[in-house]
């Protein structure tokens, strides 16, 4: 009797060693595996606010980032209007509104994944669309956006603007009714 006892005894011991090794390999390996995918998560993540944010090229030599932030702003809005065309459908129905072009500018200043987020349909998105994708073939790419230091993959929302001139005649006629009340 005394023999099963101890073996049972025997086993439970070394069944228990067993499994602290399990769970201390267990326990490594996890430490291992956590550590790994942060560091290719902090590379490969892609941020939507960020230290610097990414900036529309040609204002560097601006001292002030106030300034500079500024003069690229009116930069990225004079090439978006030197090349953005009214579709025909959209001014044959008076479509107006705002589209919104989402994309990433990615560590090198180019443009990635454009997408439509908000589109006033006739042609109006597509045009934004062909656009933003205008912006990779400049000589000059964009400025990444920053974190920590390093340039990273950073989200950024475009809107566009699409609205129609009104024509004198509107004008002069709107101003006539009024002048007459």
């Amino acid at each position: 009797m005394m023999i099963p006892k101890l073996l049972n005894q025997l086993t439970l011991i070394g069944l228990i060693f067993f499994c602290s090794v399990l769970f201390v390999n267990a326990q490594e390996a996890e430490t291992v595996i956590s550590e790994e995918p942060k560091k290719d998560l902090v590379e490969s993540e892609i941020f939507k606010v960020v230290e610097v944010m990414p900036r529309f090229p040609g204002c560097e030599e601006v001292e002030d980032k106030m300034e500079r932030k500024s003069c690229s702003q009116k930069k990225m809005l004079e090439f978006i209007y030197e090349n953005v065309k009214y579709p025909e459908a959209a001014r044959a129905k008076s479509t107006e509104g705002t589209v919104i072009v989402r994309f990433i500018i990615d560590t090198n200043g180019m443009i990635q994944e454009p997408s439509l987020i908000r589109n006033i349909g006739d042609g109006c998105g597509e045009e934004a669309m062909r656009v933003v994708g205008l912006m990779n073939e400049m000589p000059e790419k964009w400025i990444p956006g920053l974190q920590r230091g390093k340039p990273v993959d950073v989200y950024f929302n475009l809107p566009i603007k699409f609205r129609l001139e009104k024509s004198k005649t509107t004008k002069e006629k709107k101003r006539k009714s009024r002048n007459k009340s």
